[in-house]
């Protein structure tokens, strides 16, 4: 986004995750559509809120049913007292949203409190330098994720824009002023490796190891914390100038930390110490000391449900295959066997495209019924199925069905 704000091309990025948050987000500010679909990406739906608006676009701004049961008035608050003109399509305080233009109402001060996603913040910040007498963000109450807000102030002053934090008192205030485009290598995410280190730590291999690549080691992430948490739960991180190699070492009998700066990865910890047997306590979530006779688990066979237990591991999995379940697997199939096309073509990523499918009762009526969501992840126009269809590239389907799939460059 802060990229967009400076004018610049995808090209200008590397390393851009292949995630759909990120590749939604690609694709939105490559279009000039009346509306921005995020489709069920939360971070996508509060950043191009604020760009769209302060921006002064007319804009549809809608997602998933599930997205769309997310609150964003605390967002949309914050914009309408700087001068964005934004209307509820159907409830209050949840999109979708009608965008209708940006006037500078005089506004230079807003507040907003410190307890709310940082995702809040950090999109009336990036858009903040292009107001017209620039912002003074007062944050009431203790703030949550500061490690977040800081991350964001450091982008921007890596395209240029100067910023005045003072924390004691909970303000940011950034003048009016332009970004200035700059390459930039987005980091790794933090949160992301921590899954991986979880896998070393519990790995049966006394010496598993393995490297993770775009991390950085004087990283700005709160969960970059993972480092110094997992090293007394087992593994050893390494810088080796490319990422961190993770190395299974020898675990503590104990653990305390204090989650002020990393909630996210409170989960993953506990997960890790009963499984490990370690005695954990919890900071700044509420306090729990969790001891192996506190926690007992019993495999018992549920109709539906696969259930295997090794040692102190469970793990229990919903195997009914439901019409709808069914349906969504193939659209995914069908997404994934698009973007190898797509990628075998050379298109570029922002591309659109339009595709022609073979019909057939074993998939139609999926594809049908998941259309927006398979036209919103290959970036298609138009998604057509005909009967009796052998032109494009051959796909070898379930009960010795053979699909055709050809796309073109709209």
């Amino acid at each position: 986004m802060i990229n967009a704000l400076a004018n610049g091309s995808i090209d200008n990025l590397s390393n851009l995750a292949e995630a759909r948050d990120t590749q939604t987000m690609i694709r939105l500010l490559s279009e000039n559509g009346p509306e921005a679909d995020v489709l069920d990406a939360g971070t996508t739906m509060r950043f191009l809120t604020a760009y769209y608006a302060v921006t002064g676009a007319v804009k549809k701004m809608t997602g998933t049913p599930r997205m769309c049961e997310r609150p964003i008035g605390i967002l949309v608050d914050a914009l309408r007292t700087l001068g964005a003109d934004i209307t509820y399509l159907n409830k209050d305080g949840y999109p979708p949203m009608q965008l209708n233009g940006f006037t500078f109402k005089g506004n230079r001060e807003i507040s907003i409190r410190g307890d709310v996603s940082s995702q809040f913040i950090s999109a009336i910040l990036m858009v903040a330098p292009l107001l017209p007498a620039g912002l003074k963000l007062q944050i009431t109450g203790a703030l949550g994720s500061k490690p977040y807000i800081e991350m964001t102030l450091a982008q921007m002053k890596h395209f240029g824009i100067q910023a005045i934090a003072d924390w004691s008192k909970g303000s940011i205030e950034i003048p009016a002023q332009k970004y200035t485009l700059q390459p930039f290598a987005v980091e790794s995410d933090w949160s992301g490796a921590s899954y991986w280190y979880s896998m070393v730590a519990l790995s049966p291999f006394e010496d598993s190891s393995l490297e993770l690549l775009g991390l950085k080691e004087d990283s700005l992430q709160g969960d970059s914390a993972i480092k110094a948490i997992m090293e007394p739960l087992g593994v050893k991180s390494t810088y080796t100038g490319r990422g961190y190699l993770l190395t299974k070492i020898p675990a503590q009998a104990y653990l305390a930390w204090d989650f002020t700066d990393c909630p996210d990865l409170a989960q993953t910890i506990c997960v890790i110490a009963v499984v490990k047997d370690i005695p954990l306590t919890l900071a700044s979530i509420g306090e729990m000391l969790l001891e192996t006779e506190d926690v007992e688990i019993i495999p018992v066979d549920i109709p539906g449900w696969k259930v295997v237990n090794h040692g102190n591991l469970t793990v229990a999995l919903d195997v009914t295959i439901t019409e709808a379940l069914r349906a969504e697997g193939i659209a995914r199939e069908v997404v994934n066997r698009i973007q190898n096309i797509r990628k075998e073509s050379q298109l570029e990523v922002i591309d659109r495209i339009r595709v022609t499918l073979t019909a057939n009762s074993l998939w139609s009526d999926a594809i049908n019924q998941n259309s927006q969501y398979i036209r919103g992840q290959v970036l298609a126009d138009s998604l057509t199925l005909v009967e009796n269809f052998q032109e494009g590239e051959r796909v070898e389907w379930e009960e010795n069905q053979t699909m055709f799939i050809q796309i073109s460059k709209s």
